[in-house]
């Protein structure tokens, strides 16, 4: 009777069918992706439905989420996606699934074209045009240039029928209002059909454990207790400013010789150059590679977490995971006034 009853209230889970196109080895799978889905998993069944380049991943990923790979292929034009929603439709119909969540505006969009029955949820993380335009500048290289003027209009034809849809199953959530305000206004998209994701903010660490880890953190980095400890969580992309982070971190070590970096990032001997090029006192700082479960332990021992970003639309309109991390653990944030969500907070 057990038994029956076990499968029975199983029965009873929502089935949810998650739709990822940008790759589940995507740096913020983890935080932004995988950990809501599992705090999802007790009253839904969940499906993950990633598209990928290669197959071999899927170790990552627990028991408790269905995982099913397909392949994705280089998009040239909305039409280059005719067999994703073909392989998109074949999945629906054999999970039938009770709603639909898609990340990004290419999942959406096949998911879309796929459905027009079922609910689905699109999560607009960001501007795939504009991001495009953001990393592929003008060059001297005229060819190259059509190429990308071709894909900026493809990717913008992409997100208008997406966004603009008055598909009746089809819904939005914005990681933040400049995002949602950017949408309404660029692609006409209907006020009653966005709103703002909150699923995936990580909850606020409790003060005590927060105390807890930055005791035994700084005395294993051997950061002293006296320390004004900044801190930067990320990579040293060009994107991510890690030249301005440096710079305005020698700033307030001059202002104050008590001040500490800690650096959470996977590129250690970048950093480690750029430090040296800044002539940082390798006192004065620890880079550390660090486990993303166990980030938050590490991101307790700072004071003030560190969020630098060109002024462009794209950063703008964002919601940094770094930045929601920072948030998690009480962190003051040393920011340069280019993204609209730490001006809110």
């Amino acid at each position: 009777m057990q038994a029956a009853l076990f499968f029975g209230l199983y029965s009873m889970k929502k089935k949810l069918l998650y739709v990822l196109y940008d790759g589940i080895e995507n740096s913020v799978f983890q935080g932004q992706v995988l950990t809501p889905l599992i705090n999802m998993t007790h009253d839904h069944e969940i499906t993950l439905l990633s598209f990928e380049t290669k197959k071999n991943i899927k170790k990552i990923l627990p028991t408790s989420i269905n995982y099913q790979c397909e392949k994705k292929y280089s998009f040239l034009g909305a039409w280059s996606l005719f067999s994703t929603i073909i392989k998109l439709k074949k999945v629906i119909n054999a999970l039938q699934p009770d709603t639909i969540i898609a990340r990004g505006p290419l999942a959406g969009y096949i998911s879309m074209c796929a459905t027009k029955t079922i609910p689905v949820t699109v999560q607009a993380r960001g501007l795939l045009t504009e991001e495009y335009k953001y990393t592929h500048p003008h060059k001297q290289n005229m060819l190259k240039n059509i190429v990308h003027a071709l894909r900026t209009q493809q990717f913008w034809h992409l997100e208008k029928k997406l966004y603009g849809t008055k598909q009746h199953n089809i819904t939005f959530q914005a990681v933040s209002p400049a995002l949602k305000h950017y949408l309404i206004n660029a692609f006409n998209t209907p006020k009653n059909t966005i709103s703002i994701t909150q699923h995936d903010i990580p909850q606020q660490i409790n003060k005590h454990q927060r105390n807890e880890w930055k005791s035994v953190t700084r005395s294993e980095l051997n950061i002293p207790d006296t320390a004004h400890v900044y801190c930067y969580n990320g990579s040293a992309k060009p994107w991510q400013c890690p030249q301005e982070t440096l710079t305005f971190f020698k700033q307030q070590l001059q202002k104050n010789n008590n001040s500490f970096l800690l650096l959470l990032t996977q590129d250690t001997q970048t950093f480690e150059q750029l430090l040296q090029e800044h002539a940082v006192d390798k006192k004065k700082y620890c880079i550390k590679k660090v486990d993303h479960k166990k980030i938050y332990r590490y991101l307790s021992a700072a004071d003030t977490g560190m969020l630098f970003r060109n002024n462009h639309v794209v950063n703008w309109t964002s919601r940094p995971t770094k930045l929601l991390e920072y948030q998690a653990v009480g962190l003051n944030i040393a920011h340069n006034n280019t993204v609209e969500y730490c001006l809110k907070k």
